[in-house]
C-alpha cells in the first residue's frame, strides 16, 4: 500500500532496462483519497516533472495506469497518497539487459 510520504515500489537492477506495463491502484477506504506515482531516473527525486499520476480515487474505485514507460538502471517507480495504507499499489513490469 502506499504510504503518507514517499515510497519505493519497484526499482530497476544494474546494467538492465525497465519497462513499466502498468500500475494498478485501488482505493480501499471510505472516502476518496489522493494518489501521486512518479517515474523518477537513477539518482532523482519524486518531481513534477517525473509525475505520471495525480488524482483523487473515490471510495472503492480502481484505476488502472498504463505508461509503458522505460526506466534505465536504478530507476524507480515511487509514490504516496494522502493517508498511509488505504491505497493499494501493484507494478507490472519487466527488465530486458
Amino acid at each position: 500500500a502506499l504510504a503518507a510520504t514517499d515510497g519505493t515500489h519497484a526499482t530497476v537492477t544494474a546494467a538492465t532496462t525497465g519497462i513499466i506495463e502498468s500500475i494498478v491502484l485501488c482505493n480501499t477506504d471510505t472516502v476518496a483519497r489522493t494518489a501521486y506515482i512518479y517515474l523518477v531516473p537513477t539518482a532523482g527525486s519524486p518531481a513534477v516533472a517525473n509525475q505520471i499520476f495525480q488524482g483523487s480515487l473515490a471510495s472503492g474505485e480502481t484505476v488502472v495506469i498504463s505508461p509503458g514507460a522505460f526506466l534505465e538502471a536504478a530507476g524507480t517507480v515511487r509514490g504516496h497518497a494522502s493517508l498511509a495504507s488505504v491505497v493499494s499499489i501493484r507494478v507490472s513490469w519487466g527488465e530486458v539487459s
